[in-house]
């Protein structure tokens, strides 16, 4: 067993080899790993799927999702919560619909 010499930097991602991702954001055993939708997204799929259930769910503008999200320490623009909502937006709808049969 080997163990992390604290005095190096530890080097995640791309700059290490073991990404295919060109944001560095997909790991070996993540949740993002195993979801093509999210391949090339910085961002989490928890927090994109939140996003988007939390606006398509509740009676909310995309610019109170923001705000919503910001308050539980989650920088995000409502641009972002627009474009995620239009590229997932069918995704999870067919999930959900898949689910509920």
């Amino acid at each position: 067993m080997s163990f992390r010499d604290p005095s190096k930097p530890q080097v995640f991602g791309a700059a290490k080899g073991k990404s295919g991702c060109r944001h560095g954001a997909k790991t070996v055993g993540s949740a993002q790993a195993e979801l093509p939708h999210f391949r090339y997204l910085k961002t989490s799929p928890e927090i994109i799927r939140l996003a988007v259930m939390m606006y398509v769910r509740y009676p909310l503008s995309l610019r109170n999702v923001e705000d919503l999200l910001h308050e539980r320490g989650i920088a995000i623009t409502h641009e972002t919560v627009r474009f995620w909502w239009s590229r997932f937006g069918v995704i999870f709808a067919t999930e959900i619909r898949r689910s509920r049969v």
